[in-house]
Order: structure tokens, then C-alpha cells, then sequence
């Protein structure tokens, strides 16, 4: 019997959105950050990111929360353009994304295809926290009501600055190393296994 490779010798993409909110049939993308893992380790020097300019101005909330003004907007790329940037950087390989179902979302609004189609190739790495608090007895998980910062936090990888996609997506990455590796501890885990742990709804107990 063939033996899955190990998930560290896959290459994935971390990826994270700002959007202007969380309805993709009203609200657009206006930056985005993505950065490659390979071999256990993040690539910095392989990310891409960009601000966006989706032809509208960002609303007065999406500024408080982002820090990106309209003329900050304005100044960004087009959206092809964008988009374009960012498909060179994922390719065909596996997303790693914290919380799936907003990513991939705006995965298919920009790129096409169905939500459910982008959410086959994407690790959501919020219930693989959740698997890892699961087995060290940390139950109700907090990860379950944790942002991905204080997320980030509780379990010893630094982070200060949130609501930057590539700041988020650096973030995100470590977090699936260090998730997989601790769990990883007993057992042994593919790719597959991953993809699988992170289709878990971390809203179901």
C-alpha cells in the first residue's frame, strides 16, 4: 500500500482577505495577503500582498477596522489585477486560512466556482486548534470563540498587529505549523489528514 506523503513536503499557501464585510453577494476584497509553506516552514520571502481598489470607496466601518482609508483604497490595485497577483502565488496548491467559510466565499466571488468547490483544497485551521485543545483536555475548546490573534497568543507564537492580510497570513501559517506539529506527536499525519481535521465545524461541540 502507497503511503500519503508528509503534509511538509506539500507545498500550501496561507492566505488571508480583508474585505469591506462578510456578505460576499454586497461586500468586496481590498487587500489580501498570501505566503507559502514548505518543508515545515514559512516563506516570507515568497509573499505576495496588495491593497485593492474594487471601484467603490470602504465604508466608514470597514476603515475602523482595517485602517485602510479610501484613499488608501484608491491608490491600490484593480481587482484583476489583484486577483491576478494572487493566483500566481496559491497556483493549485492547498489554502490555509483561519475561519474557511468567509475565504472561500470570496475565493469564488473573485475567481469563480462554488464556495463548496474552493472549500475541497482549503485547511481551516481554527478546528485544527480546536483538535489540538480536544486531545490536551481544554474543553469547551477556546479556540471556538478565540480570534485568530488571541488564538495566535495562547499558544506562544507572537502576534501584535490584526487586520493586516499579510500580518494575518504570516500568523495563520505559523499557527498550522505549530498545530500539526504538537499533534503530530503520537501519530503521524498526512495532508489529507489535515484537509480532513480542518472541515470540522469549530461551531459544533
Amino acid at each position: 500500500m502507497r503511503r500519503r506523503p508528509d503534509w511538509r513536503v506539500q507545498r500550501m499557501v496561507a492566505l488571508d482577505f480583508e474585505t469591506t464585510g462578510l456578505d460576499p453577494r454586497k461586500d468586496e476584497v481590498i487587500s489580501f495577503g498570501a505566503i507559502p509553506i514548505l518543508g515545515g516552514r514559512v516563506q516570507v520571502g515568497q509573499s505576495e500582498s496588495a491593497v485593492i481598489d474594487p471601484g467603490r470607496a470602504p465604508s466608514v466601518n470597514s476603515v475602523k477596522v482595517h485602517q485602510l482609508r479610501p484613499v488608501d483604497v484608491a491608490a491600490g490595485a484593480s481587482t484583476a489585477d489583484g486577483m491576478a497577483m494572487l493566483a500566481s502565488v496559491m497556483r493549485d496548491d492547498p489554502i490555509v486560512v483561519w475561519t474557511a467559510r468567509v475565504e472561500a466565499a470570496f475565493l469564488a466571488k473573485s475567481f469563480g466556482g462554488s464556495s463548496r468547490s474552493w472549500l475541497k483544497r482549503i485547511i481551516d485551521v481554527r478546528p485544527i486548534v480546536i483538535a489540538l485543545d480536544e486531545r490536551n483536555g481544554v474543553s469547551p475548546s477556546p479556540a471556538r470563540r478565540d480570534d485568530l490573534l488571541t488564538t495566535a497568543q495562547r499558544l506562544g507564537i507572537p502576534a501584535e498587529q490584526g487586520h493586516d492580510a499579510l500580518a494575518d497570513a504570516f500568523v495563520t501559517a505559523q499557527l498550522l505549523l505549530v498545530t500539526a506539529a504538537r499533534l503530530e506527536t503520537g501519530r503521524r499525519l498526512d495532508l489529507q489528514s489535515l484537509l480532513i481535521l480542518g472541515r470540522r465545524d469549530p461551531m459544533v461541540p
